[in-house]
């Protein structure tokens, strides 16, 4: 490839990416303020949860699948507040995203705590006895 090429190609994939970008900007930020709105927020929200003595543990595959479901909170939550139509995804797809997300959440923490020795959890069997 020569340079001519691969500039043409870095541009057209850079215009590509700004559009997917400022479609999502509109989708989950408060665009006309703070294009960063949403990172802000999620910071925010942390802080409050770590306040009151919760805290997402990002570390661990559940924690990350839980903090993309409030991401997914925090879109819809904007969207409703500024009254926009969606850009990117409609909210619909947003809903369920936010379904999976808790589902995914849902089978990292079992597939952690299978791995616990203590922490097995009861089968429906075993809760029943």
């Amino acid at each position: 490839m020569n340079i001519k090429d691969a500039i043409e190609m870095e541009e057209e994939a850079h215009k590509r990416r700004m559009n997917i970008r400022s479609k999502k900007a509109h989708d989950y930020a408060k665009e006309d303020d703070d294009c960063l709105s949403n990172f802000k927020v999620m910071a925010e929200l942390a802080e409050v949860l770590k306040k009151y003595g919760y805290s997402i543990p990002i570390d661990k595959p559940y924690g990350t699948a839980f903090w993309h479901l409030l991401h997914k909170v925090v879109r819809i939550l904007n969207l409703w507040s500024e009254g926009k139509s969606p850009l990117n995804e409609s909210l619909q797809d947003s809903f369920d995203d936010l379904i999976n997300y808790a589902c995914l959440a849902n089978e990292c923490y079992m597939d952690y705590m299978l791995k616990q020795p203590l922490n097995k959890p009861k089968t429906k069997d075993e809760n029943h006895e």
